[in-house]
């Protein structure tokens, strides 16, 4: 448990109000946000959401109970035609957005115009995955998961965010599903957590933060969980994705070039595959690749 006045960095922290029915997640990411923006120089708008997404996909896992990975997808025609954010139960967070260059985006007033945001809950164990369909009929990402959670999954939820070049901060506060918590509890831990500053949010550490709003309850910490900026792609998966392409395609490649090249749009890793790989994830048998193709 935290108990330095300086701000952690790259955590998340988890806490309840043990009289309240009430639990809350913080985040703080640094390094892991500051790693995603040296691989895709983004324009400010488009990092701060990314920087708000992944904040989010993170709270919403840590209030998981099992193994697997969150994403949080938005996609539409545009200006922003793909804002996608992942988060998995080790805390590894990746994330990337592709936009239309030719808008000056701090001159509209719609970043997703026509959009639809989808959150993804993926379990390792069975592979199961759960969706959930978030209507974007609010100004901010924090409002429209706050209305996803009330009307969804029947759980009040607040989420607050502030982010600078460098940094993202985020805050959720949700009721435990035990629904002991009444309405008037929840707007009393409201109100007050809405005074909330974003420079205070930036600059002063959690434990602190929430002792100066809700210094009359009754709270638990746990422990920091460390969170960084980790891609998940690997040679192995670019194989499973050619296979998805298929060999006549695969193949047909090499009519222009000497090497098949797969790039993670995450990270920019790139794996490169000759004839002979491409003819071996097709043909798997050892004994069935010839040694050299022409």
């Amino acid at each position: 448990m935290t108990t330095s006045l300086s701000l952690p960095k790259d955590c998340l922290q988890r806490f309840i109000f043990k009289d309240l029915h009430l639990r809350g997640q913080w985040i703080h990411l640094d390094h892991a946000y500051k790693a995603i923006q040296s691989i895709h120089p983004y324009p400010m708008t488009i990092r701060m959401l990314i920087g708000e997404a992944l904040a989010a996909s993170a709270l919403i896992s840590s209030a998981l109970k099992h193994e697997g990975r969150t994403t949080l997808q938005i996609e539409g025609p545009g200006p922003i035609k793909l804002l996608l954010a992942q988060c998995d139960h080790l805390f590894h967070l990746r994330g990337l957005a592709k936009w239309d260059e030719d808008i000056d985006l701090s001159s509209v007033t719609t970043l997703f115009s026509e959009a639809q945001c989808l959150i993804s809950i993926t379990q390792s164990a069975t592979q199961e995955t759960y969706n959930g369909i978030v209507p974007l009929e609010y100004d901010t990402l924090a409002a429209c998961l706050e209305s996803y959670f009330q009307q969804s999954e029947q759980l009040p939820t607040k989420f607050y965010f502030a982010s600078t070049h460098e940094r993202i901060v985020g805050l959720m506060l949700q009721t435990l599903p035990d629904n002991s918590m009444t309405a008037d509890m929840w707007q009393h831990v409201t109100c007050l957590a809405d005074t909330l500053t974003q420079p205070e949010l930036l600059t002063v550490p959690p434990m602190t933060l929430m002792h100066r709003l809700f210094h009359g309850e009754n709270m638990q910490w746990f422990i920091e969980t460390p969170v960084e900026f980790k891609c998940s792609c690997s040679k192995e998966k670019s194989e499973t994705a050619l296979i998805t392409f298929g060999e006549k395609e695969a193949m047909d490649v090499f009519n222009s070039t000497t090497a098949l090249v797969v790039n993670c749009e995450f990270c920019n890793q790139s794996y490169a595959f000759d004839k002979i790989d491409v003819y071996r994830i097709f043909h798997p048998s050892p004994d069935s690749a010839p040694s050299s193709l022409h």
